[in-house]
């Protein structure tokens, strides 16, 4: 069944130490390049989440995790994803990786103000710039506002409705 073809899904996880690059006030998310990753090792699996996550939390394990200055995890979100570090890796702060968090965001802004249009572009690079300056509950209030506007989902909507995004 379906669950039987999730257990086959290619699973990828990283672990890697990171040096800190430092932000310029002047540079927005388009031009920072992120942290210098120092060494990088990847393990993968067509086994169980589960499976995967033993892997990562060996091999991060062999790489002096425990004594780790300062540990993150960063992931899509997904259910899998956030139970993986909820259990391997209890200590880690979680971060949403920003591709996906824009993704969302530009899902949310054409649901709001429909796709491709101007509205949409705009209130997408406003709350842009508001996550990238770390005003992460200004984004969350403008993401209530939008779900208050279109109202709450109703029955038998799909995933795709706007009213489903924007909640």
């Amino acid at each position: 069944g379906k669950e039987a073809e999730r257990w086959k899904e290619d699973k990828i996880g990283a672990v890697y130490d990171a040096t800190r690059v430092a932000t310029d006030a002047g540079r927005g998310p388009d031009e920072y390049e992120g942290a210098r990753a120092v060494t990088k090792t990847y393990v993968a699996t067509m086994d169980s989440w589960e499976s995967l996550g033993w892997m990562l939390r060996v091999e991060a394990e062999e790489r002096g995790y425990g004594k780790a200055a300062e540990k993150v995890f960063v992931g899509d979100g997904a259910v899998p994803v956030r139970e993986t570090q909820r259990i391997h890796f209890p200590d880690a702060t979680f971060v949403l990786d920003w591709p996906h968090a824009m993704g969302h965001l530009m899902d949310a802004a054409n649901a709001a103000y429909g796709e491709g249009s101007a509205r949409a572009r705009v209130w997408y690079d406003t709350n842009k710039e508001r996550m990238w300056a770390g005003a992460v509950d200004d984004v969350i209030a403008a993401l209530a506002k939008e779900s208050r506007r279109g109202g709450a989902p109703r029955r038998g909507e799909t995933e795709r409705s706007a009213r489903v995004v924007l909640h």
